[in-house]
């Protein structure tokens, strides 16, 4: 996170900038953190529909934006869902399972 440390501008607009800010990144993160959830939700429900991971990225990135995921990341979560894990828990801090399924 940044920090403002303009104390010429006088403390008290200094703090207001600064809460500001940390209140903007902070709803950023909400936000991204909402979506990777809504992602895995998604995710979860293209697998159970049969559906193969290139197609899977193809129509998440075609609804949700060029990046939303890419195809190493479907694999991986697809794989985890093939072993009969099919919950949405991110294991051991990594924003996807670990293992990668070439599929």
């Amino acid at each position: 996170m940044e920090y403002c440390c303009h104390i010429s501008v006088g403390a008290a607009r200094c703090t207001l900038s600064c809460l500001n800010r940390v209140q903007n990144q902070l709803q950023n993160l909400a936000f991204q953190q909402h979506r990777q959830n809504l992602n895995l939700h998604v995710f979860l429900f293209q697998f159970k529909l049969g559906r193969k991971t290139a197609k899977t990225v193809h129509d998440i990135n075609d609804v949700f934006g060029t990046g939303t995921t890419n195809e190493r990341v479907e694999q991986q979560w697809f794989k985890k869902f093939r072993n009969g894990d099919k919950s949405l828990e991110v294991e051991n801090g990594h924003s996807q399972p670990t293992e990668v399924d070439n599929i």
